[in-house]
């Protein structure tokens, strides 16, 4: 009888041994698995070297046109501040961005007696290699002090050729007041296409925050970025004011881009019925919003 007893108790005990060890066993390899990390959306002001370096490379397989003479602007600018004035040196969260911008303009005017660049001018400059318009003389007041720069200082001289071609892919466009955003967005794409404002195929793409003035009865590019597709994020590069940094975003996709810049109060139109949308080249946006 202890026999058969001793026999039960021990197949009883291989059994829970081997349930245990299988259960185990699991365990270590759900521990082991590594769980996908969440997109962070970083930014920089490039005074960083390595972040500095990753971007100027970036800028440049894209064919961009004077990085070299892009990044002495940021240099200038940049000039004397430091992180107590919220620039970022390397890649830093976005949701941390804190620009101190009384001391940053004060910085810029010690040194210098005009303002800094805008985001039309500096995108200008690197799309050289890009872009082709036809020549357009006349003007409307949303660029007029960019044609005064472009004409007489000294820092655009490189630009000043180009003028015509300028005026082409930032001037105003005229719109129907009582129409819709949306209708807005076609007549601007419209526009653009008489103007023959083409971009050649490349990673690098211009992206426009377009708001409206119903009164006026005009449609403007109010801010301008590029944009530059990487294996695994998006680039962003952009002037956010003339006198406000160079900034430089990672973003996971377009959707993500154009919700933190039609969330910018910087870019609201003069109506609060008729907000900004966005293009990409000459086309809409919205087209794109996926990777």
């Amino acid at each position: 009888m202890k026999k058969p007893l001793l026999l039960s108790i021990m197949i009883l005990f291989l059994l829970l041994s081997t349930s245990c060890s299988t259960k185990r066993n699991t365990t270590d390899k759900s521990d082991k698995t590594e769980q996908p990390k969440e997109f962070q959306t970083v930014f920089t002001n490039l005074n960083g070297e390595q972040a500095r370096s990753e971007v100027i490379k970036a800028m440049k397989d894209a064919n961009l046109s004077y990085v070299d003479q892009f990044i002495q602007w940021v240099d200038e600018f940049n000039q004397g501040l430091g992180q107590e004035t919220g620039l970022a040196d390397s890649w830093t969260n976005l949701d941390t961005q804190a620009y101190q911008d009384e001391k940053i303009a004060a910085n810029w005017k010690r040194n210098h007696e005009d303002l800094d660049t805008n985001s039309r001018l500096a995108v200008f400059l690197l799309l050289q290699n890009e872009l082709q318009a036809d020549d357009k003389k006349s003007y409307g007041l949303s660029i007029m002090n960019d044609i005064d720069e472009l004409e007489y200082n000294l820092r655009y001289e490189r630009l000043r050729p180009k003028i015509d071609q300028y005026i082409a892919l930032f001037d105003e466009v005229t719109i129907k007041s009582d129409k819709s955003p949306t209708s807005s967005e076609r007549t601007y794409i419209k526009e653009w296409k008489k103007r023959n404002v083409v971009y050649r195929k490349s990673k690098a793409s211009l992206i426009s925050v377009i708001c409206t003035d119903p009164k006026e009865q005009i449609a403007y590019v109010a801010h301008a970025g590029i944009l530059i597709e990487i294996e695994n994020y998006l680039l962003f590069i952009e002037k956010l004011g003339r006198n406000r940094p160079y900034q430089v975003t990672k973003f996971q996709d377009r959707a993500s881009l154009k919700e933190e810049l039609l969330e910018r109060r910087d870019y609201e139109s003069s109506s609060a019925k008729t907000p900004p949308f966005l293009l990409e080249n000459a086309t809409e946006y919205g087209d794109k919003l996926s990777r």
